[in-house]
């Protein structure tokens, strides 16, 4: 398989060749025009106090946030590249974005409860 066409007198072109009379996708045309970014980010806090109540009593309490998000991009060229039965279309672009928000309290007693 050429990585070009030619025109009709037979001299090669800068355009890519399509896909082969046997049906495969001609590699050149991945390796120059597939482009697939991603980006990722994430950010992650937590603040937590302790307050000291009683001498065996305090009360414990935490508040965690955690925040995700991703961005992708996809380009697939047509032209060179057989065409996917499972794929719908060549292009993509999808945002995912997760919040995720915790506060957790509670109560520690040492010691015990009562005289005995």
């Amino acid at each position: 398989m050429n990585s070009y066409s030619y025109n009709e007198e037979g001299v090669p072109t800068k355009l890519l060749a399509d896909v082969d009379v046997l049906g495969k996708s001609n590699p050149q045309a991945l390796v120059q025009n597939m482009k697939n970014t991603n980006e990722e980010n994430r950010v992650d806090g937590i603040i937590t106090g302790l307050w000291h109540i009683e001498k065996n009593l305090s009360l414990n309490t935490s508040l965690s946030v955690s925040y995700y998000n991703m961005r992708e991009s996809q380009y697939r060229p047509a032209l060179g590249i057989v065409a996917d039965k499972n794929r719908i279309r060549q292009n993509a672009n999808r945002n995912s974005s997760e919040f995720t928000f915790i506060w957790n309290t509670y109560v520690l007693k040492t010691g015990n409860w009562a005289k005995i």
